[in-house]
C-alpha cells in the first residue's frame, strides 16, 4: 500500500510523517536518510496495529472519490494528501481538466477553502517535492487563489474571492519545508 509522506526539511535535518498513520514518524540529517526510516517506520506501525487488534486504515491517496467545492461544483480528487473526516489537503479535477490543490482549513465559525489552479508540469513538481506545498498555495503560478468561506450559521451562501495567493494567511496553508515525494516518472494527468 502506498502512504502519502509529508516531508518538513530544516536547515541541518529532514522529518517526516504519515498522516494516515498518526504517530508514524520518522527524522534524520539527510532526505534519503529519512526515505529510509520512514519506510521502516511504516512497516513497524502497520505490523503493531495489527498485533494489536486495530485496524490499518487504508491509503487516503488513492481513495477514489468526488468532492462538491462550495460553489463550484463537483470535482473528481485525484489524490488525498491530508483526511480528517473528509480530504483537507488533496488534489482535483474539473469537468474541463482544470488541476486545482485544495486545501480546507475550519474553525468554530466556518470553514474556509483555498483552491488553487495549477498546470500539469507544477502538479508533477509539486508531487515530486521539488515545490513545496506552503509554495503550491502562497506563490501560485498565476498569483490568484480563490478563496470560499463556508459560514456553519448559512451554509447554503458562501463567500466566494479570488485573492493574491500571497495573502492566506499562514495558518491555513501547510507550513514552509513541507513537501511530497510521490514518483512522477509517468505523466499522471
Amino acid at each position: 500500500m502506498d502512504y502519502v509522506v509529508i516531508y518538513e526539511e530544516g536547515e541541518n535535518s529532514c522529518s517526516a510523517y504519515v498522516p494516515d498513520l498518526p504517530g508514524c514518524i520518522a527524522a534524520g540529517d539527510t532526505v534519503d536518510e529519512v526515505n529510509s526510516l520512514i519506510s521502516e517506520a511504516i512497516e513497524y506501525h502497520i505490523e503493531i496495529m495489527k498485533e494489536d487488534g486495530e485496524v490499518v486504515p487504508l491509503p487516503t491517496l488513492n481513495l477514489a472519490e468526488q468532492t462538491v467545492i462550495p460553489g463550484l461544483g463537483k470535482h473528481k480528487i485525484l489524490e488525498t494528501y491530508v483526511y480528517s473526516d473528509r480530504p483537507i489537503l488533496f488534489s482535483c479535477k474539473n469537468a474541463a481538466g482544470h488541476i486545482y490543490f485544495v486545501s480546507v482549513y475550519e474553525n468554530s465559525r466556518d470553514e474556509t477553502w483555498h483552491c488553487v489552479r495549477i498546470s500539469k508540469d507544477r502538479f508533477n513538481y509539486v508531487r515530486s517535492g521539488a515545490i513545496d506545498l506552503r509554495s503550491t498555495f502562497v506563490d501560485a503560478e498565476d498569483s490568484i487563489v480563490l478563496q470560499i468561506k463556508v459560514s456553519y450559521d448559512n451554509p447554503s451562501q458562501p463567500i466566494t474571492k479570488y485573492i493574491k495567493s500571497d495573502q492566506i494567511p499562514d495558518e491555513m496553508v501547510p507550513f514552509s519545508g513541507e513537501t511530497l515525494r510521490l514518483k512522477t516518472d509517468k505523466p499522471f494527468c
